[in-house]
């Protein structure tokens, strides 16, 4: 496969693994594709899919350490394809959040002017 001119890259991180797209921006085709599955990959972690439980409380979190040491695995690998970084011209990136609040998140729990980090009610 001849080598793209330009790249667009897209990281998508979701409960269970880390996914990286390479989409060539001339003809929008795959040029590269390369997941890591946090529960096998990253065994050290304990998660299982990707999370900790704690049924006592409710909690269902991941560790963001995982998630840090993820990319850097993910990028090592690409490097030990040769993955062409030189040709990236844009970068995006998605991630998944499940989330069940303990009290609604509505606009009577907010305050208008206050961001959603501050205007967590659970």
């Amino acid at each position: 496969m001849p080598s793209p001119s330009q790249l667009a890259l897209g990281f998508d991180l979701s409960t269970q693994q880390l996914k990286v797209l390479a989409i060539d921006i001339s003809n929008l085709e795959t040029f590269y594709e390369k997941s890591l599955t946090f529960e096998t990959d990253l065994a050290h972690y304990k998660t299982t899919k990707g999370v900790y439980s704690n049924d006592s409380d409710h909690e269902v979190y991941s560790p963001v350490e995982m998630w840090i040491e993820a990319v850097d695995v993910l990028l090592t690998r690409m490097k030990e394809d040769n993955f062409p970084f030189e040709r990236v011209a844009a970068i995006s990136g998605a991630g998944q959040v499940i989330c069940f609040p303990k009290v609604p998140l509505t606009e009577s729990n907010m305050r208008r002017s206050s961001g959603l980090n501050q205007a967590r009610t659970f």
